[in-house]
């Protein structure tokens, strides 16, 4: 008897230190914020339009679960309207007039920690502005930037697109629009081109050995044409192959001034062959 007293001593004792001995396991949340990268726009971007609307990009990564996003825009704050992504690229759309702004992206994970992408500024410039020319036709200007991006416009006959090209001032006039191709003139100097619907025609402006103007007719739709215009820097090549009218130049070379002489030496050349011969056919008979 002596001995289970003992034994319901002993254990009950160890079960006391065993409940002395329990705590609570305290969870440390997660303390590393989000990393956020935003994709687009890249610093200084420049979209054209009135108002443009375009994706904000980005992408996040995190140990934990991401719990929202959000897009800020000088001040506006846009929150994202589907799951996010750690994997893939994410977007958050926008619309904005024209302008500049700065635009960063922020995300929170299931921890409550909030990581921010770098601030980006970028700009939306106005489209061209159609002027008054004479005879009440509309002049549409663009800017060095806009014309080196590529600029689309429909176009009716008499319109006309005013350009720079390394600070020169240059016109591109609609002359007529038929139903399935257009006249066009580019000037300072003037140079004339028809297109029909999915030509291009490129252009020299700056009196060197490059193409400096690039025209596309896309579509016509009744009386307007929609034309994409653009700079370009395009090493003039002879794309034209042997044709007759360059085989009718290299004969007015051989009589030219510089052709004289290989005239001359073909001539001389020809003379002692047939000398030559007669010597030896006149021997023969002699035989």
């Amino acid at each position: 008897m002596k001995r289970v007293l003992i034994f319901f001593v002993v254990l009950f004792s160890l079960v006391a230190l065993v409940c002395a001995g329990t705590h609570t396991l305290e969870i440390i949340p997660e303390a590393i914020a989000p990393t956020v990268v935003l994709v687009s726009p890249t610093t200084g971007q420049d979209f054209s339009g009135a108002s443009s609307f375009f994706n904000i990009t980005f992408t996040v990564t995190d140990d934990s679960s991401i719990e929202n996003c959000s897009a800020t825009v000088s001040g506006t704050v846009y929150p994202n309207e589907s799951s996010i992504s750690k994997t893939a690229t994410n977007g958050i759309g926008t619309t904005w007039a024209a302008g500049s702004y700065v635009v960063y992206v922020n995300c929170t994970d299931a921890a409550n920690n909030v990581g921010g992408s770098s601030i980006i500024p970028f700009t939306i410039t106005a489209p061209a502005s159609p002027q008054t020319g004479s005879g009440s036709y509309p002049i549409y200007s663009v800017n060095e930037k806009t014309i080196q991006q590529g600029y689309s416009k429909g176009m009716e006959a008499g319109w006309k697109i005013d350009f720079l090209i390394e600070n020169e001032s240059h016109v591109l006039r609609v002359n007529s629009v038929l139903s399935s191709e257009i006249s066009i003139t580019v000037s300072s100097e003037s140079q004339n081109a028809i297109l029909k619907i999915g030509e291009e025609k490129k252009f020299e402006l700056t009196g060197d050995e490059f193409y400096d103007f690039y025209v596309r007719l896309d579509n016509i739709s009744g009386i307007r044409a929609e034309i994409f215009v653009q700079e370009i820097s395009e090493r003039i090549s002879d794309e034209a192959g042997i044709t007759g009218e360059a085989v009718g130049d290299s004969l007015k070379d051989l009589f030219s001034e510089e052709g004289n002489s290989f005239l001359v030496w073909g001539i001389v050349i020809l003379v002692g062959i047939g000398i030559v011969s007669l010597i030896y056919f006149l021997r023969g008979r002699k035989k």
